[in-house]
């Protein structure tokens, strides 16, 4: 029985690396093409939520509410406040400085 639950903890945590380089992916993607569709930057955003607690993550979802700042400062706003909302340690806030929000 442990061996199969630390069976299962590996793969969630390989999915998890999967799911980060994924959303860093679609991240470049929406930066680099200088897409400004709030729809889709929003679905972005809420699929991956729940990867803001892993530093790879944490920092593709920030930069990605950076970048929607510039577009929709309100949504963004709305966003990074989720992120804080769902974060169970504190923040560092020189990441958060450095990505453009209040501390």
């Amino acid at each position: 029985m442990k061996k199969e639950i630390l069976k299962t903890a590996e793969d969630i945590c390989n999915l998890n690396k999967i799911r980060c380089e994924l959303f860093k992916e679609e991240k470049e993607n929406i930066i680099n093409n200088k897409i400004q569709n709030n729809l889709l930057i929003e679905r972005t955003l809420d699929r991956y939520m729940d990867l803001a607690d892993f530093p790879n993550g944490e920092k593709t979802y920030l930069e990605l509410c950076r970048y929607y700042g510039k577009i929709d400062k309100e949504a963004a706003d709305f966003y990074y406040n989720c992120y804080l909302e769902s974060c169970d340690n504190q923040i560092d806030n020189s990441k958060t400085k450095k990505l453009g929000f209040p501390s």
